[in-house]
């Protein structure tokens, strides 16, 4: 079977006792640190696919793309983009984010004044909003799930990134 090993364990005496605990000990750390490694590969490779995603929809000039934080822990990988709009990029808005929606099902439901949307002489719907003291208006915008994207990719390559890890952190003490 392929990346299996063998530990075998004899504890017929107190010398074999003391080298097999030394042996799982010895195993168990190759093993954290396979994982640890692992971890740190996910969160690079998230890093860039995340910036693969964002130029995808046409976003690599935004201040989402300077925003990007990546983070792991024994826990996870935790993925941020430090902007206020992102939500809003991720989930659309207006009209047009109803009929494009998130693959995931999800809807940024704005908070907003009842009387915000508008409706053009052509029957177009557009909204209202302020804008750090400033009025602006918008048509909306399609679900451009650059977050999603990311997450299903990793997804897809977490158990590859970190069994490789680990089975090198093996092979380098012996196993």
């Amino acid at each position: 079977m392929k990346g299996a090993f063998n530990l075998n364990l004899n504890i017929s005496t107190e010398k074999h006792r003391k080298q097999g605990i030394a042996d799982i000990n010895k195993l168990e750390r190759a093993i954290e640190r396979g994982i640890q490694d692992g971890i740190d590969e996910m969160e690079k490779v998230l890093a860039e696919r995340l910036r693969i995603n964002l130029i995808s929809y046409g976003l690599g000039a935004s201040s989402l793309m300077s925003n990007i934080s990546v983070h792991g822990s024994k826990n996870g990988i935790q993925i941020m983009v430090g902007t206020e709009y992102a939500k809003f990029v991720e989930f659309g808005t207006g009209v047009p984010g109803q009929n494009d929606p998130h693959p995931n099902g999800g809807s940024y439901n704005e908070m907003r004044h009842p009387n915000a949307h508008r409706t053009t002489r052509s029957g177009e719907d557009y909204w209202i909003y302020n804008d750090n003291g400033e009025i602006g208006v918008t048509m909306g915008m399609p679900s451009r799930h650059f977050m999603y994207d990311t997450w299903l990719y990793g997804t897809r390559i977490a158990n590859q990134k970190i069994t490789k890890n680990i089975n090198r952190s093996l092979r380098e003490v012996g196993f």
